[in-house]
C-alpha cells in the first residue's frame, strides 16, 4: 500500500455536535490516522435585478462565514474530531465538496444521509446527487452511526466487469478505513421487465444465482466468502427490502453500469435506493473501481441472457 498520506473529506451542514457526516468522519480519521478536512458550505441570498457577483450584504457574509467557522470548530471538538482542517466556503454544497476533494487528492468523501423523506428528494437532486454522479472517489453516505468495522457488507449491481471492479475497490476503501467486513453478501436483481411471464421466476432465480456465483468465484481470493443473492423486481425497492432483511451494516452500489444496469444507479432508481436504505451506503464511482478492472478475469456476462437461462430452467 502506498505511503501517501490519507485524506478524507465530510460535509458537514448542521454545524452541530451530532451530524453525522462528522461524527462518522471524525471516527474514521481518528482510527486510521487518516487527515481529515471538514467543509460547510453557504449561499447567501443575492440583491435582486444585480448581476451574480454582486453580494447583497457583503459585511453579513463575512460576519456569517466567521460565525461559522467558530461553530464548526465547537461542533468538531464536541464530537472528538481531534486535528482537522476546517473549511467554510461560499458556493453550493456539492461544488464545494468536490472542489476540496480534488485539491486534497481525498481517498473518502463523507456526507451525511438527509433526515425526513421530503427534504431527501430535495437533497439528493441537488447536492448529493452532484457530488455522488461527479466524484471520483468513493462516496460514504452516512444514515447510521459507525460503529466499528463493517460487520455486514451488501454489494449490487450487474454482472459485469465493471461491476466487479466496483466490488474490489470497495473491499479496499474497507481494509484502509472502514475495517472489515465480517460478511459479505453479492445481490443481483433481476427487473421485472425483463422476465418474460411464462418464466417460472423460482427456477430463473436459481440460474441466475449460479451465474453470479461463476462471476464471483473469478474474482480475487481475499480470503472472504461471498453468499451470492438474486431478486426478482423493481431494483430499488428489492435492494432496499434485501438491506433490511439481512440487516446489512453497509450497501455497496457502483453510480455507473453497462447495458440495462446504466438505469440501476442514475436518476430516480438512485435516488430511491439512497433515499430508503435502511443502513449506510457506499458508492463507488466508475473512475475510481476502473482502476481495477484489469485484475478481474472477464467472465461476467454483459446483460442477461433470458433465452439461456430459460433453457437452463428448463423452460421450452
Amino acid at each position: 500500500m502506498s505511503d501517501r498520506k490519507r485524506v478524507i473529506v465530510a460535509g458537514v451542514g448542521d454545524l452541530q455536535a451530532n451530524d453525522p457526516a462528522l461524527v462518522a468522519a471524525s471516527g474514521l480519521a481518528q482510527r486510521t490516522g487518516a487527515e481529515l478536512h471538514l467543509v460547510h458550505a453557504y449561499e447567501l441570498p443575492r440583491l435582486l435585478g444585480t448581476s451574480p457577483e454582486v453580494r447583497a450584504f457583503p459585511e453579513a457574509a463575512e460576519a456569517y462565514r466567521a460565525n461559522a467557522l467558530g461553530q464548526l470548530h465547537a461542533a468538531a471538538a464536541r464530537a472528538g474530531a481531534g486535528t482537522a482542517v476546517y473549511r467554510v466556503m461560499e458556493g453550493s454544497p456539492g461544488a464545494c465538496l468536490l472542489e476540496v476533494a480534488k485539491e486534497t487528492g481525498a481517498e473518502l468523501l463523507v456526507v451525511g444521509a438527509a433526515r425526513g423523506k421530503r427534504l431527501a428528494r430535495r437533497i439528493l437532486g441537488s447536492t448529493a446527487q452532484r457530488v455522488l454522479c461527479q466524484a471520483r472517489v468513493p462516496v460514504l453516505v452516512v444514515r447510521r452511526p459507525l460503529a466499528g468495522p463493517v460487520g455486514r457488507l451488501l454489494v449490487t449491481g450487474d454482472m459485469t466487469e465493471l461491476s466487479a471492479s466496483v466490488f474490489e475497490s470497495a473491499l479496499a476503501t474497507l481494509r484502509h478505513l472502514l475495517g472489515g467486513p465480517g460478511q459479505v453478501r453479492a445481490l443481483y436483481v433481476l427487473p421485472w421487465s425483463l422476465v418474460p411471464a411464462p418464466l417460472p421466476h423460482s427456477a430463473l432465480e436459481e440460474t441466475a444465482r449460479k451465474q453470479l456465483a461463476v462471476c464471483l468465484a473469478h474474482r480475487p481470493d481475499h480470503g472472504l466468502k461471498v453468499e451470492p443473492q438474486v431478486r426478482v423486481g423493481e431494483p430499488s425497492e428489492q435492494i432496499v427490502a434485501e438491506a433490511e432483511a439481512w440487516n446489512a451494516d453497509l450497501l455497496v452500489v457502483g453510480t455507473h453500469a453497462r447495458g440495462w444496469g446504466a438505469r440501476l444507479l442514475l436518476g430516480s432508481v438512485a435516488e430511491a435506493t439512497l433515499r430508503d436504505a435502511p443502513c449506510n451506503v457506499l458508492a463507488v464511482p466508475p473512475s475510481h473501481a476502473l482502476v481495477s478492472v484489469e485484475e478481474i478475469e472477464p467472465t461476467c456476462v454483459e446483460s442477461p441472457d433470458l433465452e439461456r437461462w430459460a433453457e437452463a430452467a428448463g423452460v421450452p
